[in-house]
Order: C-alpha cells, then structure tokens, then sequence
C-alpha cells in the first residue's frame, strides 16, 4: 500500500513540473495595448483577460496553444512562451496610415 501512495506521489509532482508562469501583452497593429483581450489555453474553458496595460500572467505548459480574442479583432493563436508580445489585427479593411476619405 506504501508503494502505490509513493507511485501517485511521484506522478503528481512529474505532471506539474512541467507548467510554468508566462506572462505577456497583447498590442494592436500601432502598438497600443489592447484591454479586455480573452486568453485562452486550448484544453481550457476558464480565459484570463488582459489589464489596463494589455497584460496577462497565467500557468501554463511552455508553448502550449494560447488563443487571443476580442471583439473586432482577428483571433490569433499562438504558442505560450514567457514574454510573449502579441499583435491583434482589425477585422475588415483598415485605411492606410495618413489616409482619409472625402465626401
């Protein structure tokens, strides 16, 4: 019976040895930080969102999918890595910097 608690004991700590803290910001296209942006690990339902500063800081397995979502924006994937900085895209057309329309 000392022998299967030892077992379980071991496999518990291997399975969390692996997971780390990564901490990243999420930017738009003009490097501005992006607030409210879902993060959300791929075998996960419970997404942390960014702060005032576009940050977020989670437990995750190191390059673990990640999914970044926020409304009007591309949803982008990627693999976690500590320092992550990730650059959301508009949805739809966006006009050139410097352009402007006429009516």
């Amino acid at each position: 019976m000392r022998k299967i608690y030892s077992i379980i004991l071991c496999l518990m700590l291997v399975s969390t040895a692996y997971a780390a803290t990564i901490q990243g910001v999420v930017v738009d296209s003009k490097n501005q930080p992006l607030v409210g942006v879902s993060v959300l690990i791929a075998e996960s339902a419970n997404p942390v969102i960014t702060d005032l500063d576009g940050a977020f800081v989670l437990e995750v397995e190191e390059g673990s999918e990640l999914m970044f979502s926020l409304l009007g924006y591309k949803t982008s994937k990627q693999a976690a890595k500590d320092g992550m900085v990730v650059v959301l895209k508009k949805k739809g057309l966006e006009e050139p910097d410097g352009w402007r329309m006429f009516i």
